[in-house]
């Protein structure tokens, strides 16, 4: 009697070299195109809201004297204002009294072709830091129409002189120029 054979089909096994391989080949390739995380932080303050309903506080915060020292970034130029007024171009006499201007007169510095004088600002806010050695905090008022580098120099300009001693390192932004 004949034997019945059952055919049974082996499974070969499927080659995984060339897929390794290829793989192998794209890790590096995809390391070196990604771009990993570049995060710049630069700290500010933004107005508080008042839990309140916008009421003012229940009690009286101690009366200061401070500079209130606000920039105000506009595309006509840059203000700089304290709590007495604008202030002229050149600040301050040698003699630590502050030189005051009309509102009307426009930016403390204008914008020439195009660009802002941080230099000339950033002069004044040394001599203002001379003055007034106890005053860390300057107030942005940023109009809506500048750009984001301007912004960033005003910031840059305030926080620290030239030779990394610090003028306003705590930087408020306002809302507020038009």
């Amino acid at each position: 009697m004949p034997q019945k054979y059952e055919h049974v089909d082996e499974v070969e096994e499927i080659n995984m070299m060339p897929l390794m391989n290829i793989i192998m080949l794209l890790i590096p390739f995809l390391l070196m195109s990604a771009q990993f995380i570049d995060i710049g932080v630069i700290n500010a303050a933004l107005p508080r809201q008042m839990d309140n309903g916008g009421d003012p506080p229940p009690t009286p915060p101690k009366v200061k004297k401070d500079l209130k020292l606000t920039l105000a970034v506009t595309p006509k130029g840059l203000t700089l204002i304290t709590r007495a007024g604008h202030l002229d171009p050149g600040c301050a006499t040698g003699q630590g009294e502050l030189q005051y201007r009309s509102a009307s007169k426009g930016p403390t510095f204008r914008v020439d072709n195009g660009k802002y004088n941080f230099k000339a600002v950033h002069k004044c806010l040394v001599r203002l830091k001379r003055i007034f050695k106890s005053e860390k905090r300057i107030i942005l008022m940023i109009a809506p129409k500048v750009e984001y580098q301007a912004v960033v120099s005003a910031m840059d300009s305030s926080r620290r002189s030239k030779d990394g001693k610090k003028l306003f390192p705590e930087v408020v932004f306002s809302p507020g120029v038009e």
